[in-house]
């Protein structure tokens, strides 16, 4: 299992699989509590991330070899660093200790 992911990952590691892993990671968010203004900033923020996913996943793909991959997932990780889920009140859950 990845340090971030909450599945886990089967098979050999690679800059393709480590590079996927960020991009699940990048898309995996709590949904935002039923307020509008906290969904508007959640889709934002979503939109923001599968913009970044892409961008890596073209990247990715523009070169041959593990060097795209490698390029993706370091540009990947650094700019979902600069998207923090924190601009959203996320909904709670049951048995959910945190505080609101």
């Amino acid at each position: 299992m990845t340090s971030s992911s909450r599945e886990p990952v089967v098979g050999t590691p690679s800059p393709v699989r480590h590079l996927i892993t960020l991009i699940a990671d990048a898309l995996s968010l709590p949904g935002p509590s039923p307020d509008p203004e906290q969904e508007r900033a959640y889709l934002r923020l979503v939109s923001r991330r599968a913009a970044l996913a892409l961008t890596a996943a073209r990247t990715a793909l523009s070169t041959d070899g593990d060097a795209g991959a490698i390029r993706a997932a370091r540009d990947l990780f650094g700019a979902v660093a600069d998207e923090p889920a924190t601009g959203y009140q996320p909904a709670t859950v049951p048995g959910n200790r945190r505080s609101s």
